[in-house]
């Protein structure tokens, strides 16, 4: 991938993007806390999903602690809490399961306890209707508390799926007189300004896995998407190589959750959001790696046309880890994997391998 010619009087800057991988995300937090800690400084920050989430945090406070300090404790947020229906529903489950294999006595316990429960349930026309399995009022609170758009001391792009309009939606904050601001507007088109009562409902919207959080209808839109509904941005972009081109940025670090060899052979395979979100963790890091090799494949043609034709050569790096992570994207309620899997992420940013193009 080569910087296109708006950009290339812009001077050289670096830039960290950040993929999607839920609760995973405490690996990639990991990775980039020890890369400030070494001394390592970027000019643009790109995420998508949790990457976004994370990207924010960075973006207000670029330092080593930044994302330590919140995912020591992501276990007492309560990412994980499923709305009353299904948790009914799954308890009417247990109860007809148990009874196959219980003694008469107990069995007519279970089926009591299925009956009572299913009682609770909501009418069956009514279940189609649900459009999240997982209640998103702790992260609401979680992110309303800790995101400040008038803290925002680095550019932010991230983006989000635009439902209504079956299309990826960029958001973007750069600092006042940053250069460049012009050239990203016009390459990314229809890219919309952050602005502090849309910021931190747009971050929750990047992240919000299909099927396990329900549609954000995000405030103080441009008319053109008012009223839009808004998921995860892996859906449709999970990596946003792309939108740190078009910022400026010619030295990027990406960040995967996957090894390059040996994928995860744990992806859930349970209840429905269980199931929805091993699919996901599976589409998002594929389009990661087919947008990191697209990004080599463009900068051999690049080298190849040479100068002249005013494009600049990518510096690409990707740190990812060496083994498979030991939690899915959903285990946002498991702080020991969790600290596990930062754990891993500080270890391999303390010998990041070297820029290619």
């Amino acid at each position: 991938m080569s910087v296109p010619p708006a950009a290339a009087a812009l001077p050289p800057r670096t830039a960290l993007v950040l993929s999607g991988g839920g609760a995973r995300g405490a690996y990639e937090a990991g990775v980039v806390s020890q890369l400030y800690a070494q001394g390592e400084k970027f000019d643009v920050i790109c995420g998508t999903s949790i990457g976004a989430i994370n990207g924010a945090f960075i973006a207000q406070r670029p330092s080593a602690d930044t994302l330590s300090a919140i995912w020591s404790t992501i276990q007492k947020v309560g990412v994980i809490k499923e709305i009353p229906s299904v948790e009914s529903a799954q308890k009417v489950l247990a109860n007809l399961q148990a009874a196959q294999s219980a003694s008469t006595l107990k069995k007519i316990g279970d089926y009591f306890r299925a009956f009572a429960d299913a009682w609770g349930l909501l009418p069956p026309s009514q279940f189609l209707t649900i459009s999240g399995g997982l209640d998103p009022s702790p992260v609401i609170a979680f992110l309303k508390a800790n995101l400040n758009f008038e803290e925002l001391s680095l550019p932010l792009i991230f983006a989000a799926t635009n439902l209504t309009h079956g299309a990826s939606q960029v958001f973007y904050k750069f600092p006042d007189g940053w250069a460049g601001t012009d050239a990203f507007v016009q390459a990314e088109s229809g890219a919309i300004a952050l602005n502090g009562d849309s910021y931190a409902e747009a971050v929750r919207a990047s992240g919000a896995i299909p099927i396990a959080f329900p549609p954000v209808a995000i405030p103080a839109l441009p008319p053109a998407q008012a009223g839009s509904q808004y998921v995860d941005g892996g859906v449709a972009n999970n990596t946003p190589i792309g939108q740190a081109v078009d910022a400026g940025a010619e030295r990027i670090t990406v960040i995967f959750m996957d090894p390059a060899t040996d994928p995860p052979d744990h992806y859930p395979s349970g209840n429905l959001i269980q199931v929805a979100s091993g699919c996901y963790a599976v589409m998002v890091q594929t389009i990661l790696q087919a947008d990191f090799d697209l990004a080599l494949r463009t900068n051999t043609v690049a080298k190849a046309v040479g100068p002249a034709s005013g494009k600049r050569v990518l510096e690409l790096r990707e740190i990812r880890p060496k083994a498979a992570l030991p939690l899915t994207i959903l285990d946002f309620d498991k702080q020991d994997l969790i600290d596990q899997a930062f754990a891993l992420g500080v270890e391999d940013a303390k010998n990041p391998p070297a820029y290619q193009t």
